[in-house]
């Protein structure tokens, strides 16, 4: 698999989650350096309103796993601010020690505004943009409520 393929993939997952107009819908792929899956995740996924994708498919990993040589896959990038008390995404990414973060679309400042790129690459996390017209598109299904940009 491809990285695109890998987060298209993620894109199918985003549109699984529960649809909210206070929340964003978010799919998650975490694979190993030869981008074999080894989690995913999607937003709400758990039943919990305020879970994220991110934080859904860290808690499914082993905790033996070699977190470093991981590649997390976020339809939308990771959170850096929160309005509620959960730990962000990136600061999870960090946390793990996940060593790279590829992300399709920038979060709008519709709820807050949002620092994760800035802050996971303060803390050496390789970040890469991935994104296709399938891929946008799925974000946008998913997230009627939000006007997105590219």
């Amino acid at each position: 698999m491809t990285p695109l393929d890998i987060m298209r993939h993620a894109a199918d997952l985003g549109s699984r989650a529960p649809h909210t107009q206070h929340e964003l819908s978010v799919g998650c792929v975490i694979t190993d350096a030869q981008l074999n899956i080894l989690s995913t995740g999607y937003s709400r996924e758990d039943g919990n309103q305020k879970s994220h994708a991110e934080k859904i498919a860290l808690e499914k990993l082993p905790a033996d796993t070699d977190m470093s040589a991981l590649h997390l896959f976020s339809t939308v990038e990771p959170c850096g601010t929160r309005l509620s008390n959960n730990p962000t995404c990136a600061s999870l990414i960090i946390k793990y020690g996940i060593g790279h973060v590829y992300y399709a679309v920038h979060e709008p400042d519709r709820f807050v505004h949002q620092n994760g790129l800035d802050h996971m690459r303060a803390h050496n996390v390789n970040v890469i943009h991935v994104c296709d017209d399938r891929i946008f598109q799925s974000v946008e299904k998913a997230n009627p409520h939000i006007r997105w940009q590219r």
